[in-house]
């Protein structure tokens, strides 16, 4: 078996299946898991060969970011609200498509968390190593 077969394993032991985390891509990477955490955040202090390596293992077990457990830690939730008085007339319809288009310019600007248009965007970094 595998070590990748393994980690599978070992997520789908339960009922339900768990997400992909970061001790999993340590796991499976071999390094520690703030080698791992620092490479998904393309911080400093990971030779670029095992950052490549980092985001491979993470790309191929599918790892996308817990956008919840992310502001839980970061004690951000990068929610935006937007309150109008009447959705169903048109002005305030589309006052609410270009804030809508405006925060995901700025998100896609800003890198990652990048997770925009959808809930299981990868990382503009993933399958690319720099």
């Amino acid at each position: 078996m595998t070590s990748h077969e393994g980690i599978f394993n070992h997520i789908n032991s339960g009922k339900k299946s768990q997400a992909i985390t970061i001790k999993d891509i340590a796991r499976e990477s071999g390094v520690n898991i703030s080698t791992v955490s620092r490479a998904l955040n393309d911080a400093y202090g990971v030779h670029q060969q095992t950052r490549g390596h980092v985001l491979a293992v993470a790309a191929r077990l599918n790892y996308y970011p817990n956008r919840v457990a992310r502001g839980l830690k970061t004690r951000r939730s990068h929610t935006l609200a937007l309150i109008v008085s009447d959705i169903r007339n048109p002005f305030f319809a589309e006052v609410t498509r270009g804030a809508e288009d405006a925060a995901r310019a700025l998100q896609r600007a800003a890198g990652p968390p990048g997770m925009s248009a959808g809930p299981r965007r990868r990382w503009p970094s993933y399958g690319a190593p720099r």
